[in-house]
């Protein structure tokens, strides 16, 4: 981990579903006395609370703790030179990296800039998944990069792996980075001199990163017209194929209205979103290119 002087920078990477945003929502959930900037591929997956939410002005909410949180396109030069114009210095900056991008390119380009100084890079792991991901070739080389670019790794989704899993996670990753700090859970910062945030910091802007995902990788989009039962969408979820790595988005339920989807691996979670109102029901699912299945995608938006 990095000490130098400027704008401290955490790089939180991880493969597609490996907890990203769970751990976001943590450190959101945090209060304390620094100012710091959130740049993420997806805002509107950290589900802020509506009651925190005090007023909306374009792609700015204004929270009721007095925080700013921004909604923006681009890429992550502009976002950070946002950081840098930003009329009330910030004490740090965390960046989460897309689930199929390398965190330690993204590391590099902040260090580059005299301005901020790395703390470190924090790499997410389902230890559920991993030792079968490893083992697919079309998946291997996106891992390898970003577990080797870790400064930590951790170990998410621990309470659904027994310690078989466990055990056989942590074997495929000693070879891979010995150097790197390993911690289980995603719920407290590293428990170390130099932690990859600040026990006390205070989140007060949050930034949207564009899109970016490897050329191996490719995104579908679609835009259901239907109101389904929670157990309606999950047996439909629960129906696509393998191929589809992930999925996410907004769709209607008759429990709840507005709900957020979220799909890794073949585990689908639904959960009522109360952040805001959507433009309109959304999903996006990401699989290897040639590989993502569009047919049995499509027979997701329609009754």
């Amino acid at each position: 981990m990095s000490g130098t002087s400027g704008i401290a920078v955490t790089v939180v990477g991880g493969f597609l579903g490996a907890g990203k945003t769970t751990l976001l929502n943590r450190w959101l959930q945090g209060q304390g006395s620094s100012r710091v900037a959130v740049l993420v591929n997806d805002f509107g997956a950290l589900n802020i609370d509506a009651q925190w939410i005090a007023a909306r002005h374009g792609d700015t909410f204004a929270l009721t703790n007095g925080c700013i949180c921004c909604q923006m396109g681009g890429d992550l030069s502009q976002a950070l030179i946002r950081v840098l114009d930003a009329p009330q210095p910030f004490d740090e900056v965390w960046i989460e990296a897309s689930g199929v991008s390398d965190p330690g390119r993204i590391a590099r380009l902040a260090r580059s800039a005299p301005e901020f100084a790395v703390k470190g890079v924090i790499v997410l792991v389902d230890c559920t998944r991993i030792t079968a991901q490893l083992e697919d070739p079309l998946l291997r080389d996106t891992l390898v990069t970003q577990i080797c670019s870790a400064d930590e790794l951790r170990l998410s989704k621990t309470d659904l792996a027994d310690d078989r899993q466990v055990q056989s996670a942590l074997e495929s990753l000693w070879p891979l980075n010995a150097r790197a700090l390993v911690q289980a859970g995603v719920d407290h910062p590293a428990e170390h001199a130099e932690a990859c945030h600040a026990p006390d910091a205070r989140v007060s802007a949050v930034w949207t990163l564009g899109p970016a995902h490897g050329r191996r990788f490719a995104a579908w989009a679609g835009c259901p017209d239907i109101t389904l039962s929670v157990a309606q969408w999950q047996r439909r979820l629960h129906a696509l194929p393998p191929q589809v790595l992930r999925l996410k988005g907004f769709v209607r339920t008759t429990e709840h209205g507005w709900t957020m989807v979220q799909l890794a691996g073949r585990r689908a979670h639904l959960e009522p979103f109360s952040a805001s109102v959507p433009a309109k029901a959304t999903l996006i699912a990401i699989g290897l290119r040639g590989d993502l299945p569009r047919e049995a995608l499509k027979r997701l938006l329609h009754a």
